[in-house]
């Protein structure tokens, strides 16, 4: 499954109840760790991936970077 960053902003926007298209916005909305346990489970469950490694403080910062995050742990499920 290709990763479209359209996407991942439907995902984040769904957990934060507010529409986020760019990573500015991502940026402004600060995600506290509950936050971001629910858009780990989301990314889990839409990229049927399990998400064990790599989480930074700043794995939420941009959408490049939540993009690298799903990329590593998808090669980890794929040993």
């Amino acid at each position: 499954m290709k990763i479209e960053s359209k996407n991942i902003y439907k995902i984040i926007s769904k957990i934060s109840k507010k529409k986020i298209i760019n990573d500015i916005q991502l940026k402004r909305y600060l995600l506290d760790s509950l936050g971001m346990m629910k858009i780990i489970i989301e990314l889990e469950k839409f990229y049927k991936i399990q998400i064990i490694k790599n989480i930074k403080p700043t794995s939420f910062d941009n959408i490049k970077n939540i993009i690298k995050l799903i990329n590593d742990n998808k090669k980890t499920n794929k040993k």
